[in-house]
């Protein structure tokens, strides 16, 4: 027994001994003037060398000089995006009251109505000389309440909406349950505002097959063309594009082996500015129109027959550059998955 209680205090001893050198090294390494000097210059040196390797990048890709960049093609030349139809204000108006209808329907027991208009008006206040700088006009018209082109649209948008998030914050709503369910509603009413634009889906859920599947899910890719062309027509984005989906990925999906996944690129969207401004600011509400009817569409016709619909967004420079400060996206990349539940 007296052994082993001189083995442990020897190396009880030693590992303190350890340790205290262990801290005078830290010490030495992390709060003296030299280890200080040190470290700064070894962060000043990667920075000195992450800048200068990305300049030999940008000349390099301007010279097209290297052995992989001689094999490669030529850089594909930067897509042409038509300017985007007159905006239809009226129906932008109508986009705008659906969001305040359907945030206010879903706070009634924390938020009202004028809370909403102080909590806008607040904010307008606060942002606007800043848009104002960046080139926003207004054309004589003050009031965040009054649409007038895309760019006012997208500005009023962004108000709103940060609006919606601060209100959320404010009263300790719970996020993800509340905007599952605003996106879902907002899709509704959007499409249900513009007609009976769509294909009517030949299946209406009460038997699930494959076959059932492939019907709803062909007039589904139909109307989203529709939807989309609609949009365009209405100036809220100038022009998109889907995805070809293979028929044996289709197959496959219907017979329940995989999920099926395709995206629709939207150029031109009207809210693009307002989309990327909130998510910067770390707001997760945000105004994208086209994601939300469409998936609202796809829920409509293919929930019936047992589907889960999802989606994501990314935003897309649709012009290559090896310079990321010259990074400006110009088009919405929206991914659209359908799995059974």
């Amino acid at each position: 027994l007296t052994s082993a209680v001189s083995i442990s205090t020897i190396y009880s001893s030693k590992a303190v001994a350890a340790g205290d050198v262990e801290t005078k090294i830290n010490t030495a390494v992390t709060k003296s003037d030299l280890g200080i000097s040190v470290r700064k210059s070894v962060v000043k040196g990667a920075q000195f060398i992450d800048k200068l390797d990305l300049q030999w990048e940008k000349f390099s890709d301007s010279n097209n000089l290297g052995t992989e960049r001689s094999k490669r093609d030529r850089l594909p030349s930067p897509k042409i995006i038509p300017e985007n139809l007159l905006l239809d204000s009226k129906f932008a108006r109508v986009i705008l009251d659906s969001c305040d209808a359907v945030f206010l329907s879903l706070m009634v027991n924390t938020a009202n109505e004028d809370q909403l208009k102080i909590k806008i008006e607040k904010i307008d206040e606060s942002v606007r000389k800043s848009f104002v700088r960046s080139g926003l006009t207004f054309e004589g018209q003050p009031k965040s309440s009054s649409i007038i082109d895309a760019q006012s649209f997208n500005y009023i948008c962004f108000v709103h909406f940060r609006a919606y998030n601060d209100l959320l914050v404010e009263n300790s709503v719970k996020f993800n349950p509340f905007r599952r369910e605003f996106e879902r509603q907002l899709g509704d009413k959007i499409l249900g505002e513009m007609g009976n634009i769509r294909e009517k889906p030949p299946s209406d859920g009460a038997v699930v097959s494959a076959e059932n599947l492939k019907g709803n899910l062909l007039s589904t890719l139909n109307s989203i063309g529709v939807v989309v062309e609609e949009f365009r027509k209405r100036g809220l984005l100038a022009q998109a594009e889907r995805s070809d989906i293979d028929n044996e990925k289709i197959t496959d999906w219907s017979t329940d082996l995989s999920d099926l996944q395709f995206s629709l690129a939207v150029d031109g969207d009207v809210t693009l500015n307002a989309q990327i401004l909130l998510q910067e600011l770390g707001y997760r509400l945000y105004p994208d129109f086209s994601r939300l009817t469409v998936s609202s569409l796809l829920r409509q016709n293919l929930e019936k027959l047992k589907q889960t619909i999802t989606s994501e967004d990314y935003y897309m420079d649709t012009a290559y550059n090896s310079d990321p400060e010259k990074f400006e996206p110009e088009q919405v990349l929206i991914n659209f998955a359908a799995e059974s539940q």
